[in-house]
């Protein structure tokens, strides 16, 4: 899909000339010629070499990288062959990744014994093998990033005729992608075990006091004890009973307190009410609407009453 800018020029110079200089050009291509991949050869290695010079440290970086993590083949080769050997539980060193390789008949595209040889006495200690990991992971990522962006803009150079659809494509690309890199940032249990027994200790210094975020509502805390990080709250009702209001009540009494970092959904449904009947759920309420509704008991009026204003000094309407 394009257009004739000798045409739009001809019909007004002036508008399009102070437009094109103002706007700059938009295009896929967006990389410098000298640009490469994002990987880090040297981490790489020092992850390999760890790997090779002590047995012990395939445990702090197997649930941290996968094979695909590493951006050189032979690396990925290499580091497939350590995994399988974690798996047989057996012991892994250069003789073992030798032997696993020349099994697999992959050694000479691993780089050989004397690539392996060479990684080897590259590494003076593993000790720093989480921190060579985590920058493996993160040019993984990246990479993964810009494989995302590739298919998004590919599909919008698709010109589709679903434009929502599209939308939902692209989230559930860069969701999927943040997913991932948040279940790879694992942390040792005794952090997590001295949170917790810091929660304990305060829970019995003030045994009745709300240990999470209040809701505004008695009851409601006194079932939940409040809300906390990483809580989903479903509210399911009948439609007309409150449901929207409840949530605009809690939610004003949670910013009041200035807990302003807790990010909340008052509503996910479908934006097209046709698609929403099909799939049995309520359209998504317009933004004007939930203003209404927040802003009128505090104000101490009736959304009917902030859409008419007259009614809200006495008026009487006619039948």
């Amino acid at each position: 899909m394009g257009f004739r800018r000798d045409a739009i020029a001809a019909e007004a110079p002036n508008t399009y000339s102070n437009a094109c200089s103002r706007l700059a050009p938009v295009t896929l291509e967006t990389r410098a010629p000298d640009r490469q991949v994002p990987f880090d050869e040297a981490a790489e290695q020092q992850v390999i070499g760890s790997l090779l010079i002590d047995r012990d440290a395939i445990f702090k970086v197997a649930d941290l990288l996968r094979v695909d993590d590493f951006y050189v083949p032979r690396h990925q080769r290499i580091y497939d062959a350590a995994q399988s050997l974690l798996e047989r539980r057996e012991r892994i060193d250069p003789l073992t990744i030798q032997m696993e390789l020349a099994r697999r008949e992959e050694l000479d595209r691993a780089g050989g014994q004397a690539y392996l040889r060479s990684l080897a006495e590259s590494v003076a200690t593993a000790a720093d093998i989480d921190r060579y990991g985590r920058i493996v992971r993160d040019r993984a990522i990246l990479r993964r990033l810009l494989g995302a962006a590739t298919s998004i803009a590919a599909d919008a150079y698709d010109e589709p005729t679903d434009i929502p659809l599209a939308l939902d494509r692209a989230e559930q690309r860069l969701f999927a992608l943040r997913d991932e890199s948040a279940n790879a940032q694992l942390r040792h249990i005794t952090a997590s075990l001295q949170s917790n027994y810091e929660h304990l200790t305060d829970r019995m210094e003030r045994p009745f006091d709300v240990s999470g975020i209040p809701s505004g509502f008695r009851e409601i805390d006194y079932y939940t004890e409040g809300f906390t990080v990483g809580d989903l709250i479903v509210m399911a009702a009948r439609p007309s009973v409150g449901k929207t209001s409840l949530a605009l009540g809690m939610s004003f009494h949670i910013a009041r307190r200035g807990h302003v970092d807790r990010r909340g959904c008052l509503r996910r449904a479908d934006r097209h009410p046709a698609r929403a009947r099909s799939r049995g759920t309520a359209p998504l309420r317009p933004p004007g609407r939930i203003g209404q509704r927040a802003a009128a008991p505090h104000h101490r009026l009736s959304p009917i009453e902030l859409r008419a204003p007259h009614r809200s000094h006495g008026a009487s309407v006619r039948r």
